[in-house]
């Protein structure tokens, strides 16, 4: 039996789920993946709350409307439900060990707090995946020992996710 990979996802990975751009059809492979037991992907207790704001300000841009805001939302936490329940999603607590590491990622890699918290996050968890639409957060996940992807300039999942 081969082990489950796990995949951590920042907030604009994530949000590339639920709202068509470029890089969704990379994401929907990796959710698929999730959905049929070949990965686990996991995320910080933190990205909830920026799902929640980088979905609404695609509403106040006009980019959704507001069924298709509400149609999202409603998507994220169902999916969220369901993969947790097939065990294929993790959602990482944000501890004082995972604050005290984003601190010093803060001052050796000069990101934000919430990005250093996913650095943080991904490493602690041993996720072999960082995903990302964040060409500097790749850089600094990168920096970090992380082995990141841009989620909208990788084209073959399926081919990445065998070479976990």
């Amino acid at each position: 039996m081969t082990t489950v990979k796990l995949a951590y996802m920042d907030t604009s990975a994530i949000t590339k789920r639920y709202v068509h751009e470029r890089g969704s059809d990379e994401v929907d492979t990796l959710y698929r993946a999730a959905e049929q037991g070949r990965i686990t992907l996991c995320y910080s207790v933190w990205n909830i709350g920026e799902v929640l704001g980088a979905i609404d300000k695609q509403k106040t841009r006009g980019n959704l409307t507001q069924l298709h805001r509400d149609a999202a939302l409603f998507l994220y936490f169902k999916e969220n439900e369901k993969l947790t329940r097939l065990n294929s999603l993790i959602i990482i607590p944000i501890t004082n060990t995972i604050l005290v590491e984003s601190w010093k990622i803060i001052q050796e890699q000069h990101v934000y707090a919430a990005d250093a918290i996913q650095i943080a996050s991904a490493a602690q968890t041993g996720s072999s995946l960082f995903l990302t639409a964040d060409k500097r957060l790749v850089e600094a996940a990168s920096d970090h020992g992380l082995r990141a992807v841009n989620v909208e300039e990788e084209k073959n999942f399926e081919e990445l996710l065998k070479s976990q």
